[in-house]
């Protein structure tokens, strides 16, 4: 029986996007004090020092497969990206024609968890504005998916799969709206800051899990 359940501490509601986030070449520190995984005893966490988020310390023979199988192959040459990018796109187009963005109830716009519900015509317009922004950048967004997929399988750098993985899984948060913890798509949950699943369904606390 699989088991999805993270034993570690880890607070998943900490993660802030930022420019950083999109940034390579940042130390990866393992974090020793947030639980290890079961098959080989290692932290099941590493931090990337320049936006300070929390990654699954994933094996990096084991992430560059990923990067150049599952995400680089599949999800970029197949045409999963743009598949889901274009219908991302048309579903934000929608909700601007619509004007969606200034008649939902505050709870189906506001991004804010902790949001009150009142409504807030500055928070409407900004989400307005980011729709028109994810469409505008759909086609580089494929692009970035596909390089950061890519580059990261085969970067010489010892951490190049750690830093493709968070460059896919950062233009993925964007585009989609959030993390797919918090309900959004993506395609790989395993890269995203954070992590409690894998694609595949295998056991988070598994360090070759898919």
């Amino acid at each position: 029986m699989i088991n999805n359940v993270r034993t570690s501490v880890i607070d998943n509601n900490s993660f802030k996007l930022s420019l950083k986030s999109f940034r390579p070449g940042g130390k990866w520190t393992p974090c020793s004090d947030k639980g290890k995984f079961y098959d080989n005893n290692n932290s099941m966490w590493t931090k990337d020092s320049l936006s300070g988020a929390v990654y699954l310390n994933q094996p990096t023979d084991l992430l560059r497969f990923k990067l150049s199988v599952l995400t680089g192959f599949l999800a970029g040459v197949v045409g999963g990206n743009a598949l889901s990018l274009g219908i991302n796109a048309g579903y934000r187009a929608l909700k601007i024609v619509s004007l969606s963005h200034f008649w939902l109830p505050s709870s189906l716009v506001d991004p804010n968890p902790n949001s009150d519900g009142s409504y807030k015509v500055k928070m409407r317009v900004v989400e307005l504005a980011k729709d028109v922004a994810r469409i505008v950048v759909t086609p580089f967004a494929w692009i970035g998916l596909f390089f950061a997929s890519w580059v990261g399988a085969f970067s010489f750098s010892k951490d190049g799969p750690r830093d493709g993985a968070k460059i896919f899984s950062s233009i993925e948060i964007a585009m989609y709206g959030g993390r797919m913890d918090d309900g959004h798509f993506g395609w790989a949950p395993c890269y995203q800051p954070e992590a409690t699943s894998h694609g595949f369904g295998g056991d988070i606390n598994n360090s070759r899990a898919f």
